[in-house]
């Protein structure tokens, strides 16, 4: 998180509580009959920008690493347009947090991750 917090991971979430689970056969979606999904980057101070999905009247939520998100994305087969705008939405914010990782680790890892305050005169 970019305001200082460190995330706290606890283990697995309840079942049900986030849009993503493990199974046997592979990781997969539940998104419970259109229930409303935030989603968005989170900054971890050890492990750098990953992205974010959660339920919204959830407190659990599941992080991707973006390149295990990028190819997880490359796996998937939509079935109808909400698989296919999960995908685009999922590889958009995934190539977005790579981008990030790259100047966060450019600039040496900086504790708080990248400034994302606007500059420059455009």
């Amino acid at each position: 998180m970019a305001d200082g917090i460190d995330m706290l991971r606890i283990g697995d979430a309840p079942p049900g509580s986030t849009p993503f689970y493990r199974a046997p056969d592979g990781l997969h979606f539940d998104g419970q009959n259109g229930r409303v999904i935030d989603y968005g980057h989170t900054f971890d101070r050890a492990r750098g920008y990953r992205v974010f999905f959660k339920f919204a009247d959830s407190n659990a939520s599941n992080t991707w690493d973006p390149e295990s998100l990028l190819q997880w994305c490359q796996e998937l087969e939509p079935v109808d347009a909400g698989q296919r705008h999960l995908k685009m939405t999922a590889g958009r914010l995934a190539r977005q947090c790579v981008v990030m990782n790259r100047e966060w680790e450019r600039l040496g890892k900086p504790v708080d991750g990248i400034s994302t305050e606007p500059q420059g005169r455009a």
